[in-house]
């Protein structure tokens, strides 16, 4: 297998158009650290032809489910259009995101510095990516890396040159062993072989970032509107810093109900460094603290300011 953990000596960052790739940011104007979820990218030699109805064949192959392209009340499906997606399973949900760019902000430049020349071929071609992440588990489902993992060796194809793990700051040559790798019971310790390096991080201050947080707090009106007059089946998510004693982390709640300038739902994350939360568990956050917001209307989804600018920014690995 070849791997290699990519070296801090290059000038550029991450493309990524994914929700939250573990960066440092602060909703108001103190710097917090987001944590990075579980999720895998695929560098692609050119960009994919996806849509909803080629995304439900591949995750009923993957989970050997019924999967519907569109909304469903009854079962698993997929909604949205690219370049994002979700993917609602019985037991997880899923966001598939699809760039036509590269990954990197300059992929001649990061490629030169890898040693391993697979990869740096993989990285130099590649000129698109798909994102895959887990937003949402069951406590009981297992390792939320088996589902995207699973949707990932569905998605790969003859184009796929090079896969990433984000969070383990790993790159994968997609050899053909991988697929093999990603459909068993523990995907990234197949995948292991490299050695680990630093991944650059956004800095928590970056203007475009700052910028986003704006944009979603000025339009927090429209998602308040929509809430208001939803529909089963819709999905309507904010994204928020979480805290437990000093611990804070930036993370995704399934809004329940909006009352007084408070928020209330049910937290969608797996804390990374907190001890008494969990998946489900139900809280309430001030309107003042809300840093993203999205929602879905049939295959439309509406929101989620800060994943492109946080996608396309250099990724901060998880450090406990």
């Amino acid at each position: 297998m070849g791997s290699y953990s990519w070296l801090n000596r290059w000038s550029g960052g991450w493309k990524a158009n994914r929700p939250e790739e573990g960066a440092a940011r602060a909703p108001l104007n103190r710097p917090r650290r987001e944590e990075p979820p579980a999720s895998l990218v695929l560098l692609q030699r050119q960009p994919r032809d996806l849509d909803t109805a080629v995304l439900a064949r591949a995750a009923a192959a993957a989970f050997g489910l019924e999967v519907a392209a569109g909304e469903s009340d009854t079962g698993a499906c997929v909604v949205g259009e690219s370049p994002h997606f979700l993917v609602q399973l019985p037991d997880r949900l899923l966001a598939v995101h699809n760039a036509a760019l590269p990954y990197f902000d300059n992929p001649v430049s990061v490629a030169a510095t890898l040693p391993e020349l697979r990869l740096r071929e993989a990285v130099a071609r590649h000129r698109a990516w798909v994102s895959l992440e887990c937003l949402h588990a069951d406590p009981a489902a297992g390792d939320p890396y088996d589902s995207v993992a699973r949707l990932a060796a569905a998605l790969l194809d003859t184009d796929s040159l090079a896969l990433c793990v984000p969070a383990r700051r790993r790159v994968y040559v997609c050899e053909d062993s991988v697929p093999g790798k990603l459909r068993g019971p523990d995907p990234l310790t197949a995948l292991d072989s490299g050695a680990l390096a630093p991944v650059v991080g956004l800095s928590p201050n970056d203007p475009r970032l700052l910028a986003a947080v704006r944009e979603a707090r000025r339009r927090w009106p429209e998602f308040v509107a929509a809430f208001e007059q939803r529909e089963s089946g819709q999905l309507f998510s904010v994204k928020v810093p979480v805290r437990e004693g000093k611990q804070t982390e930036y993370m995704w709640l399934s809004v329940s109900a909006l009352e007084h300038e408070m928020i209330y739902g049910r937290l969608d994350n797996e804390p990374v460094n907190m001890k008494r939360l969990r998946p489900g568990d139900r809280l309430r956050v001030p309107v003042r603290d809300l840093n993203d917001w999205l929602y879905t209307r049939g295959e439309t989804l509406t929101g989620g300011f800060t994943i492109e600018v946080l996608a396309n920014s250099p990724k901060r690995p998880h450090r406990p």
